[in-house]
């Protein structure tokens, strides 16, 4: 037996395997049913562990309602009358959702360390995940509500936080933490219409495994998606929602973690990758009840896109829609030689989804400011920067780039208490109150009809996938064998 033929015999099945099982996944993905919003998760989370937690509304300028969570201070105390603390925002990943600032607990979670040394600790959500569910006119049972990508995300949800926070604080300025999609936001951002906005409000941006191109990635969801097209065809069946927040599916994971310890690790590994070099295996029940949240089928279309065009840029709708949206044929790209903020790059050596080949690409094409950082950690993969066992240190060097950059509330800003409870949310409550918003119910579906065509056409493309690449393989063989 030829060693070319076997090898090349296991790698169109390897292909064959890795599309059918994806296949299936998507569809499991694209049929689940939505659950509300609400902020007993995170009153789980914060306030069972002796922290006080307060739930902000934040309204975008399109109507989307999402929550906004605050510690605003640490286990000690509010300290003295008067006390302001500088502000940070964190900025969670690609569906995903402020529950992975704290999952890890008040000893490893970024969002305790960092309350416990001085900080007031904001955590914000996007829309479409769990806690961004709620908008003034529309439901998530209105596909216009999921017509969005992490380009409304930059330019709509991390500008209204951004400006939620100020208000609140009165700080002229705020630090920002940004992880996977977090980062993307921002760079998109601070290089696009929203640049003056980010630049005069943004002190400094710490980037855990940062993300904007991805040509190499080896993310399997990411992968399968730009590579096969899938993306396109699961629009063209009318799917809105990726990954829809089930809690059948919250609740039933953790179970499955405990029977089939390699089908939970593929759960939460489908976008992330597979090499998690300091993840807390003991944890993964745990991580997969909060991990993963919703998002938009036209989300993940668009990083499938800069996967296949191999260029960081807005939306691509087609030639005729982009000229009407953009004027032009093609999509504008985020200019990332605008990106000038002090930045700390901090990424992982064998991260699959920010492949360290990208981030040096985005570090040669963001100019060269003498107050940013970079640190590479060779062990680290993509969820390690938030669910690493050993963090510490890692955050211990994010909070010294942090507390280089020092922040002032605003002259006329009006004298206030950080301590005081959130003036439009409940402190620690269930986040029930909307703003005479619209929002989803527990029993919302996908519709019947369009679910069980689009569950048919995935297993049905997975067998004829599989069908296909074992005839080739084997007419292959034979003919180098």
């Amino acid at each position: 037996l030829p060693l070319p033929a076997f090898i090349r015999y296991i790698r169109l099945t390897a292909t064959m395997t890795r599309f059918a099982v994806v296949a299936v996944a998507l569809a499991v993905a694209l049929l689940a049913t939505t659950a509300s919003a609400s902020s007993e998760d995170m009153t789980v989370l914060v306030s069972e562990k002796g922290y006080q937690l307060e739930t902000h509304e934040v309204v975008t300028e399109d109507g989307y309602i999402l929550d906004l969570f605050r510690i605003p201070y640490g286990k000690s105390g509010p300290g003295p009358a008067g006390t302001h603390r500088q502000p940070v925002l964190l900025g969670h990943g690609v569906t995903d959702s402020s529950t992975t600032w704290v999952v890890n607990g008040p000893e490893r979670g970024l969002a305790f360390l960092l309350a416990d040394a001085g900080h007031d600790v904001w955590m914000m959500n996007v829309r479409g995940n769990r806690f961004g569910l709620k908008h003034m006119k529309l439901t998530p049972h209105d596909k216009a509500f999921w017509e969005f990508t992490f380009g409304e995300h930059a330019t709509h949800d991390l500008y209204s936080n951004v400006k939620k926070v100020l208000e609140v604080t009165g700080f002229e300025q705020i630090k920002y933490v940004g992880h996977s999609q977090g980062t993307v936001q921002m760079f998109a951002a601070a290089s696009t219409t929203r640049k003056a906005f980010m630049d005069q409000h943004i002190a400094c941006f710490v980037a855990l495994a940062p993300v904007a191109y991805v040509d190499h990635t080896m993310s399997t969801l990411l992968k399968v998606l730009a590579e096969s097209k899938v993306d396109e065809l699961i629009q063209w069946l009318g799917f809105n929602e990726f990954l829809p927040t089930s809690d059948w599916v919250r609740n039933t994971l953790p179970w499955v973690c405990k029977i089939n310890k390699l089908l939970c690790e593929f759960s939460i590994y489908l976008i992330a990758g597979l090499d998690q070099g300091d993840l807390d295996t003991k944890m993964l029940p745990t991580y997969v009840h909060y991990y993963p949240s919703a998002s938009s089928v036209r989300n993940m279309v668009h990083f499938a896109q800069v996967i296949r065009q191999k260029k960081f840029q807005m939306y691509d709708f087609g030639e005729k829609q982009n000229e009407a949206v953009y004027g032009q044929k093609t999509p504008p790209p985020f200019d990332l030689g605008q990106m000038t903020l002090p930045t700390f790059y901090q990424h992982g050596g064998i991260d699959d989804l920010g492949d360290p080949a990208d981030v040096k690409h985005l570090l040669a094409d963001v100019p060269f400011n003498p107050k940013s950082e970079v640190d590479l950690y060779p062990s680290y993969g993509h969820l390690d920067f938030v669910w690493g066992a050993h963090v510490g240190a890692l955050y211990n060097k994010s909070m010294e780039f942090l507390d280089k950059f020092p922040v002032s509330r605003s002259s006329s800003a009006a004298p206030a208490d950080d301590s005081a409870a959130a003036e439009d949310g409940d402190v620690g409550g269930d986040g029930s109150n909307n703003k005479d918003g619209v929002s989803g119910d527990n029993n919302s579906t996908v519709p019947i009809v369009a679910g069980v065509l689009g569950s048919a056409v995935a297993v049905a493309g997975a067998a004829a996938a599989f069908f296909v690449y074992r005839v080739r393989a084997r007419r292959q063989y034979a003919e180098l064998a």
